[in-house]
């Protein structure tokens, strides 16, 4: 029985080494882009952090109220803490009317803010930019890529005619060299638009956050 289960276990898939094929637009990929690339993520941690910072600068200039209570045992002379008489609460508000250096560090924060600010939103309009731009080569590349697949197709049909009729000597030996060159040709040219539209579109899944391995399919 622990055989069984153990074989079981071993031809079952395992959907993480099949990666999904993803169906993208291009208005998809522009939002996946804003929402989720890694650089619009820097940026927007980027900003967080400097708005932070200028909370942090700000808080000693707002009143901190503490309360406790006064009560106390002494043996002798009641005394309390800061000179104070025994009390059954006490409530203290501390907070800076005038500090000039805390004020500078105050102004130097929020200028860092909003440049952080800024950069945030050039960092969002360049990756939809990008992935628009990634996304229409990509889709020529495709395309291009279908019409040149046809023209392999025609021209393996073309080399394999004029091979037939060379051995039936109805066309010269040479013409068998010519077809086998434009078929290389058409060929190599194959090959590097599917490195193209691969580089493309992996480009594209690492802008988006996403595995360059996963397929993407362009709609």
């Amino acid at each position: 029985m622990r055989t069984r289960c153990f074989l079981v276990f071993l031809l079952a898939p395992i959907p993480s080494l099949f990666a999904q094929e993803l169906a993208l637009t291009l208005e998809e990929a522009v939002a996946m882009a804003l929402r989720q690339s890694p650089e619009v993520r820097l940026a927007g941690f980027e900003e967080r952090k400097a708005q932070e910072a200028v909370r942090l600068a700000r808080d000693p200039f707002l009143p901190k109220i503490a309360g406790g209570s006064g009560l106390a045992y002494s043996n002798g002379f009641p005394l309390s803490i800061e000179g104070s008489a025994p009390s059954i609460f006490q409530a203290q508000a501390v907070q800076f009317l005038f500090n000039r250096p805390q004020s500078y560090r105050v102004e130097q924060a929020r200028e860092e803010a909003r440049g952080a600010a800024v950069s945030a939103a050039a960092s969002r309009v360049d990756a939809a930019h990008r992935a628009a731009v990634l996304f229409l080569q990509a889709e020529r590349a495709s395309r291009l890529l279908a019409v040149v697949r046809q023209q392999v197709e025609s021209l393996e049909q073309a080399a394999e005619v004029t091979r037939l009729r060379v051995a039936e000597g109805r066309e010269l030996p040479i013409e068998v060299k010519r077809a086998e060159l434009g078929l290389a040709r058409a060929r190599q040219r194959l090959a590097s638009l599917e490195a193209e539209r691969d580089y493309y579109t992996g480009s594209l899944a690492t802008l988006l956050g996403l595995d360059p391995d996963r397929p993407i399919r362009l709609v």
